[in-house]
Parts: structure tokens; C-alpha cells; sequence
């Protein structure tokens, strides 16, 4: 893994975003380096909720080399939807509701 910032926000980021559930936002993410990793080596991407509340979920990642020490970690705030807008949105998206009531909108302002 190259030394600096950008690869270990690669890996990390979107694993946390996973953890932190659809529709979650960053809200902030700070990193913290242990060591620098040679190119190739073989790393281990964990993630774990710290705390979680109803529209927020803080987050700890870390990149761990081949004998499992740290040689980053993350930690991070998301910001999610309420649950109801959470339903809301799997299920206009599923159904493409939140598509046609868009285009009938559009439609109906331009008449």
C-alpha cells in the first residue's frame, strides 16, 4: 500500500459507508497512520459500529497487514435518513415511483 492519505481513504471509506447503511452520508472521517506497507502487501480491511443513534452511526475502520498489526485507521461520523425516510426511499427506488411522480410533475408544470 503506497504511503499518504489517498489509497487508505480508498479502502476505507466505502467500506465504511457500507457499515453505516443506504442513504448514509460523511459527515467526518479522520485518519490515523501506524505504518507505511510496502506495494503488494496483503492487507485486512476490518470495520465495526462504535455507537449508533437514530441518524448518526459512528464508525472505526482499520487496515491491518499480514500478521494482523494496524497500519491505519479511520474513524467516522454518517450521517442517515430517519428509518421512515429510509423505507420510503427502498421503496421508491425499488419501484420507480420516485421516477414517475418526477417525469408527471414535470409534465404537469409544463402544460
Amino acid at each position: 500500500m503506497p504511503a499518504g492519505p489517498a489509497p487508505v481513504a480508498a479502502l476505507l471509506e466505502p467500506l465504511l459507508a457500507e457499515l453505516a447503511g443506504e442513504g448514509a452520508r460523511a459527515v467526518s472521517i479522520a485518519f490515523e497512520f501506524a505504518r507505511v506497507l510496502p506495494a503488494g502487501a496483503v492487507v485486512r480491511l476490518e470495520a465495526d459500529t462504535e455507537r449508533s443513534t437514530r441518524t448518526l452511526a459512528f464508525l472505526q475502520g482499520r487496515i491491518l497487514n499480514g500478521d494482523g498489526a494496524p497500519a491505519a485507521s479511520a474513524s467516522a461520523i454518517f450521517s442517515r435518513p430517519p428509518p421512515n425516510v429510509r423505507r420510503m426511499l427502498k421503496g421508491c427506488l425499488r419501484s420507480g415511483v420516485w421516477l414517475r411522480r418526477r417525469k408527471a410533475r414535470a409534465i404537469r408544470r409544463a402544460a
